[in-house]
């Protein structure tokens, strides 16, 4: 119900047909009145007229030494709408609604015309309601009308609005706005290609840092591999051996990262390869918090592991989610302090989610870095999302919210 109070169609309804009723009584509690006035004028000056008419016939017929009753009965057909009133020389004939006549009876009663018992022929005419009813219907017909016409025109102004803006979130430059006019509403619009048009700037000027930085990176990074294999290789102590095994790892996971700035900055949309199959998260989680437990352990932080609801199935792709949770886990480890702790907490609802609690909630951890910036991507790729919140002490949670994948239910 509530929904519906604050839709802007409710609203725009309930004004207009407040206004509607407003103008109608407005109109039709006064309008009769003043009709019937009208026409109670117009009956009074016909009756004055024609009183005056027979007054001159009877002074008339009199002077020809008829009498007054012969030439009362001479002109009755023609007076049947009306009624002839003797009244008392002292009778108030100005409030009676009589005409007199200005003949005066053998018995001293004054001669008056006035309506018949009838009354206003006009006024009680059947038809003359059906007319006025029939204004009113016409009128709330063109009220109505109007306001169809501006409910038509705002509604599909307001949703090529609201289709423009979906299509310039999802990036076009050329979104479906409305035609172009020169009112208030074109100037919106025009405002809204302007954005469209700044942001496909943007995204391109963007688009080409992220290749050029790439580029300028990957070259060097290949040479350091080169390099770290042909040590690896030269090498015999076996502690030097994993030392070098540790760095071509991050040199390779770095060169996977320049390779993805690299896909995502060459397409409009990003796009990035998933092998997505079949698996148990809650495993997957083990094997990352027990592979990066001891370079936070090394610097002077703890990782734990939590898990909920097992299993955690879902459909992903284990190079992807490697570097998924290895950019998050990298993130809490930069921006944690020495003695904290970084939980990973999982379990599943209707969604499998995890979430990673370390590090503290700033502009460098909150998802506006290249790494925060892939997650974001990979997840969505992955039909999934990620969230960055704000725990108590300004605590980053980052929660990666999958599918859950039923059939492995």
């Amino acid at each position: 119900m509530t929904g519906w109070i604050s839709s802007w169609r409710v609203q725009y309804l309930a004004i207009a047909l407040m206004g509607a009723i407003t103008v109608y009584l407005n109109l039709f509690l006064t309008l009769p009145g003043e009709i019937a006035n009208l026409l109670g004028r117009q009956a009074r000056a016909h009756q004055e007229a024609t009183a005056g008419i027979l007054s001159a016939y009877i002074r008339a017929r009199q002077s020809s030494g008829v009498a007054v009753e012969e030439a009362l009965r001479e002109v009755s057909p023609w007076l049947r709408e009306y009624g002839l009133y003797a009244m008392p020389p002292d009778f108030p004939i100005a409030l009676s609604g009589v005409s007199p006549l200005g003949i005066t009876l053998t018995d001293g009663r004054i001669l008056a015309l006035g309506w018949g018992k009838g009354g206003c022929p006009s006024c009680m005419d059947p038809s003359f309601w059906f007319r006025l009813l029939g204004i009113s219907m016409g009128i709330w017909v063109v009220l109505i009308a109007i306001h169809l016409l501006l409910w038509i025109r705002f509604s599909t102004w307001l949703d090529r609005i609201r289709r423009a803006a979906q299509a310039i979130a999802a990036g076009a430059s050329n979104p479906p706005l409305p035609p172009p006019s020169r009112d208030e509403l074109g100037q919106i619009a025009r405002a809204m290609q302007e954005i469209a048009t700044s942001q496909a700037r943007f995204r391109d000027a963007y688009r080409r840092f992220l290749m050029a930085a790439a580029h300028e990176l990957l070259t060097p990074m290949n040479i350091v591999i080169r390099e770290l294999e042909e040590l690896h290789s030269l090498l015999t102590s076996e502690e030097a051996r994993q030392r070098a095994e540790r760095a071509l790892e991050h040199s390779w996971h770095l060169q996977r990262l320049m390779e993805d700035v690299l896909i995502a900055a060459r397409e409009d949309r990003t796009s990035f390869p998933l092998r997505l199959e079949a698996l148990d998260l809650a495993d997957f989680l083990i094997a990352m918090v027990q592979a990066y437990a001891p370079r936070f352990e090394a610097m002077g932080r703890r990782l734990e592991l939590r898990l909920e609801d097992l299993p955690l199935p879902v459909r992903a792709d284990p190079t992807r989610l490697r570097q998924i949770l290895g950019n998050l886990l990298e993130n809490a480890l930069r921006y944690s302090r020495a003695g904290d702790s970084v939980y990973v907490i999982a379990g599943r609802g209707e969604r499998v989610m995890v979430e990673v609690q370390g590090g503290v909630f700033g502009e460098r951890s909150a998802g506006t870095g290249i790494g925060m910036y892939i997650v974001e991507e990979l997840m969505r790729a992955h039909g999934g999302s990620v969230e960055f919140l704000e725990g108590p002490d300004r605590i980053l949670h980052a929660r990666l919210i999958f599918p859950l994948d039923r059939s492995s239910l």
